[in-house]
């Protein structure tokens, strides 16, 4: 991760504090326990935490994502701590 160009990854705590240990941006897909993806909803709380920092993108779909990586949105790291 800590040469990655673009960080991709599912919205858990240990993910997501890793990308941002490494000073990147990452694009964070939060697991849906209305999709069955998760038995709760622990992972859409979380990054509604984060999300007021604008510490990541929260990706939805993959046409968001798709937007996004043609954009060089998360080409970049973190310039600040957070």
């Amino acid at each position: 991760m800590k040469s990655a160009n673009v960080v991709i990854t599912h919205a858990g705590v240990g993910a997501i504090s890793k990308a941002l240990n490494f000073r990147k941006f990452p694009a964070v897909f939060p697991r849906d326990s209305s999709k069955n993806e998760h038995i709760d909803n622990h992972q859409l709380e979380l990054v509604n935490e984060f999300r007021r920092k604008n510490a990541f993108k929260v990706i939805s779909s993959s046409i968001t994502l798709r937007k996004y990586l043609i954009n060089g949105v998360f080409c970049q790291t973190k310039q600040k701590d957070i």
